[in-house]
């Protein structure tokens, strides 16, 4: 199943992609991340890692991933670095 919509920002597209290329700010979009950082870089670029930490209800798990495309100003985009997610205890995420 597709689903689609559309979202109209007042905003500049370069001021949205700055929004959106700081994965700290996902906290602020996205319900269930309560952490996302990159690793051993302070911004995208491509072949950068990252970690994603998610709460859904009891369950607390931590996604790694990579940044896989990148048009700076434009465009990024990551891949899952595995299928494998790696479950930690909901007082661990909290914390951070």
């Amino acid at each position: 199943m597709r689903a689609s919509s559309r979202l109209q920002v007042n905003q500049s597209a370069a001021s949205v992609y700055s929004f959106l290329a700081d994965v700290s700010n996902e906290t602020l979009w996205r319900q269930s991340i309560v952490g996302s950082r990159y690793v051993d870089a302070d911004a995208p670029e491509l072949g950068v890692h990252g970690q994603t930490d998610v709460q859904m209800g009891s369950r607390a798990l931590t996604m790694s991933w990579e940044i896989s495309h990148l048009t700076v100003g434009e465009y990024v985009a990551w891949r899952p670095c595995s299928a494998r997610w790696l479950q930690r205890p909901k007082e661990a995420v909290a914390g951070k």
